[in-house]
């Protein structure tokens, strides 16, 4: 299943999150559409994280233990260099 999910999502670094030791997604990086679409939402967050879980496939997201939409937010911003050190140098 994850030679798959490259194979259709070439042009993403995909990433394998681990919660609770026991339970896995597999999400990709966020692209600039992504977060325009999750602004207008009603759970901007909720949106992203749906948006950018490939696997499982079918995830019951109101079922999810609290806290754990915002894991996989985190993740999917590092991976998508939102948590990215910035270099600024004066000329």
């Amino acid at each position: 299943e994850a030679e798959k999910l490259k194979e259709e999502h070439q042009r993403f670094f995909l990433q394998k999150v681990i919660l609770e030791q026991k339970y896995m997604f597999v999400i990709r990086s966020m692209t600039r559409a992504d977060v325009q679409i999750a602004q207008q939402a009603e759970d901007d967050q909720l949106a992203i994280v749906k948006s950018l879980a490939l696997w499982p496939r079918e995830v019951e997201w109101d079922s999810l233990p609290g806290g754990w939409i915002e894991l996989l937010g985190d993740a999917a911003n590092r991976i998508s260099g939102w948590d990215s050190s910035v270099q600024i140098e004066e000329l």
